[in-house]
């Protein structure tokens, strides 16, 4: 588990994906999921 104890700019949801899981390889577009399920791929569909 990470703390972050500063604010720090992310410029894509991939590179948040690896921060909040703690790995080098995560989908961001794949993991992240509203209250519905979706993925931000199936919402925004910018992944295709």
């Amino acid at each position: 588990m990470y703390l972050l104890i500063r604010d720090i700019k992310i410029n894509s949801p991939s590179m948040a994906g690896k921060i909040a899981k703690g790995t080098n390889a995560e989908n961001g577009w794949d993991i992240f999921k509203n209250k519905k399920g979706e993925t931000l791929d199936q919402v925004y569909g910018k992944n295709k």
